[in-house]
């Protein structure tokens, strides 16, 4: 698939990809992204966190309106259309991925996911979500999940 790639800061780079229809996802989950582009190694696959919320599960299939992939993804478009993943920059593969990002780009990146369990939050009357850095990846689909 195609993703957007955009450095948000020296630091971070956001990468931004259309959802595929078949892919759905729980807050807090990871998915390993492959990045031919960017890596040395074949297949090298790498773990991020999926900042995102995909409301379309709570969707019917009538809801969901059919896209094509050569759609470019707008900043008005649906979040819950899309996998959105923030990185932090440090070195190697990640300071690469800087690289294509500071000459704004798109690069073709594979999805193999998503992977581990989503926290339940439900059973909870108050939860408090602190995080650091590229940990908002982490929180923020939550957070953005228990006040649905």
């Amino acid at each position: 698939m195609d993703a957007s790639v955009e450095l948000l800061s020296p630091d971070c780079v956001r990468l931004r990809l259309r959802r595929p229809s078949h892919f759905h996802w729980s807050p807090g989950q990871t998915a390993y992204l492959i990045m031919p582009g960017v890596s040395t190694i074949p297949f090298e696959a790498h773990p991020f966190t999926i900042a995102s919320v995909d409301t379309a599960r709570e969707k019917t299939r009538s809801d969901v309106t059919p896209t094509t992939e050569k759609e470019s993804l707008g900043e008005t478009e649906p979040y819950w259309k899309e996998l959105v993943f923030f990185v932090n920059v440090h070195g190697g593969f990640t300071k690469k991925l800087a690289g294509v990002a500071e000459k704004g780009g798109k690069l073709k990146v594979f999805v193999d996911g998503p992977y581990g369990k989503s926290p339940d939050l439900t059973d909870y009357d108050t939860s408090v979500l602190i995080a650091g850095g590229s940990g908002v990846s982490f929180t923020l689909p939550l957070f953005l999940d228990s006040i649905k």
